[in-house]
């Protein structure tokens, strides 16, 4: 048997995926309903979620749109992106959530960074139930699961996922089309926007009619949305090494204090204290 070895029969490549992979779990299963003060609202992660919805009548709103959501549906968001579950009724309410940090969620996730993913996948049928049990495992972190069989779970989900979302390429929001183009405004000019009467005014509609349309489609107020991306906005650029004076400014909140304020009330604390928080983990 020659030794050499026909170099056209071989396939060299390397694969760096999985780079100190760190992922979070979590499951609930609890009754809600619109307007419940337990729920919080408004969403705003560092990391990669996968949002797995078993039970309740629901929609969620992401990237501008509302989906309304039946058992097997997946909500993907990418750092940053503002999130919002919505309760549609009085609902038992079931799920799970993956996160993933932001190192190895673009490498397990590559289909966000395409056009035409519109926030949403669909599992019906048997996937329900192999994820179920999949994210069961994962959640119970039991002591006989092994680190390998924990790595094939979740790159199964993400394998299922990159499959779905590459087949579905339609976009099934559920906003009306007069709401979503305010939205689309209030996002696009989110810095430079004074007040909410002045959007108003631009759709000529009434500030009442505004606020009704989005406690209604969107589930929470247009000034909360713009405060939800504006602050997203002012995370980004701490994360750049923006001063908090900057980042409040270049956000669009007129007044610092208040930009203090809302971003300690969304995330617990100061903007100085994340951004130093944020030093700290880089060293």
């Amino acid at each position: 048997m020659s030794d050499k070895v026909d170099k056209q029969n071989l396939v060299y490549d390397k694969i760096t995926l999985m780079n100190n992979l760190s992922y979070y779990v979590s499951y609930s299963r609890r009754y809600t309903y619109p307007d419940d003060p337990n729920l919080d609202a408004i969403h705003i992660h560092d990391n990669y979620e996968i949002y797995y919805h078993i039970s309740g009548k629901a929609s969620f709103f992401v990237n501008n749109a509302v989906y309304s959501l039946k058992p097997g549906d997946m909500i993907i968001t990418s750092p940053g992106d503002v999130h919002v579950y919505i309760p549609d009724d009085k609902t038992d309410a079931e799920h799970f959530c993956l996160w993933f940090d932001k190192g190895c969620g673009r490498e397990l996730l590559p289909f966000l960074s395409k056009d035409d993913y519109c926030g949403k996948v669909s599992f019906d049928n048997d996937d329900i139930e192999i994820l179920k049990t999949i994210f069961s495992e994962l959640y119970n972190n039991r002591e006989d699961t092994t680190n390998l069989r924990k790595l094939s779970g979740i790159l199964r989900i993400c394998l299922m996922i990159d499959e779905k979302a590459i087949a579905e390429k339609n976009d099934s929001s559920v906003i009306p089309p007069n709401i979503k183009e305010i939205v689309e405004y209030i996002d696009r000019n989110k810095t430079d926007i004074c007040n909410m009467s002045e959007v108003a005014e631009i759709f000529n509609i009434s500030i009442s009619t505004l606020n009704r349309w989005f406690k209604k489609h969107v589930g929470l107020s247009p000034q909360e949305l713009l405060n939800a991306k504006r602050i997203s906005y002012a995370k980004k650029l701490l994360d750049e090494g923006k001063s908090v004076t900057e980042c409040s400014i270049w956000a669009g909140f007129s007044d610092c204090s208040y930009f203090i304020s809302v971003f300690k009330k969304r995330f617990g604390i100061t903007p100085y204290q994340y951004k130093k928080k944020k030093i700290g983990a880089k060293k």
